[in-house]
């Protein structure tokens, strides 16, 4: 059961640590930081206790919940300084698969340089595109209905690499193999959202065919040319049921 009053209480608390944190240049000397950190490395060592992946995840999604007001404080102020707790947060929410949070918390990370926990060698971007990418692979290779793919992150993923005037220069660089991994997963995820629809299918084929190619220009070993192959004769087939022109 959410306790809103201790939520907010801590929303407010963090706002409050931002402010000081932009003025000294570092949390560690604000209270509700000192407390939350104490925290963070018992749970570390709770996780550590944890063999199984998929138990550790669950316990992530759980122990989340006190960290959150903490962070919503922090990515509303901005103070654009380092915080393990933040960073700790962003492997986390990409860990238990809560995507739209993990972009956020990546989106402050970039704009204010910060790094990944110390343990990762990964540059910020490089992490959350590689881990998001290969997780979505893995799905989309295992069919499983009841843990299905995210296209919708893969999209939004592949829609920042085009607003990289808005963060600092080189936050989105990355080896080439990890945006084609993003590539080839954004094409397979497209081709398996095709629903029989003529005409969207065609739409899905093109834009597939589109990433499989950019993927394969970053990485010819990037294992898209068989998808590549495989949705050039799909569009072939679709444009002749559809009786859209070639020319």
């Amino acid at each position: 059961m959410h306790n809103f009053a201790r939520e907010h209480f801590l929303k407010h608390q963090a706002k409050q640590a931002a402010a000081d944190a932009a003025m000294f240049g570092e949390m560690r000397q604000t209270s509700v930081y000192e407390k939350l950190f104490l925290q963070l490395k018992r749970d570390q060592s709770l996780l550590k206790q944890i063999q199984a992946t998929s138990s550790k995840i669950e316990k992530k999604k759980a122990l989340f919940d006190q960290y959150k007001s903490y962070v919503d404080g922090i990515l509303e102020s901005c103070p654009n300084v380092p915080d393990e707790i933040i960073s700790n947060m962003l492997v986390w929410t990409v860990d238990t698969g809560d995507y739209d949070y993990a972009i956020n918390i990546m989106k402050y990370m970039l704009k204010a340089q910060l790094n990944t926990p110390d343990q990762f060698e990964r540059t910020v971007a490089t992490f959350v595109y590689e881990q998001v990418a290969e997780t979505q692979l893995k799905l989309l290779s295992a069919e499983d209905e009841d843990e299905p793919f995210n296209l919708n992150v893969l999209i939004k993923l592949e829609e920042l690499l085009h607003t990289s005037a808005d963060f600092p220069e080189h936050a989105f660089d990355m080896p080439e193999q990890v945006k084609a991994r993003l590539y080839v997963a954004l094409g397979k995820a497209e081709m398996k959202s095709m629903a029989g629809i003529p005409e969207q299918d065609l739409a899905l084929a093109k834009k597939a065919q589109s990433h499989l190619e950019t993927a394969i220009k970053l990485d010819d070993r990037c294992r898209g040319k068989n998808d590549h192959k495989a949705v050039t004769k799909m569009i072939a087939d679709l444009e002749q049921t559809t009786n859209v022109p070639t020319f």
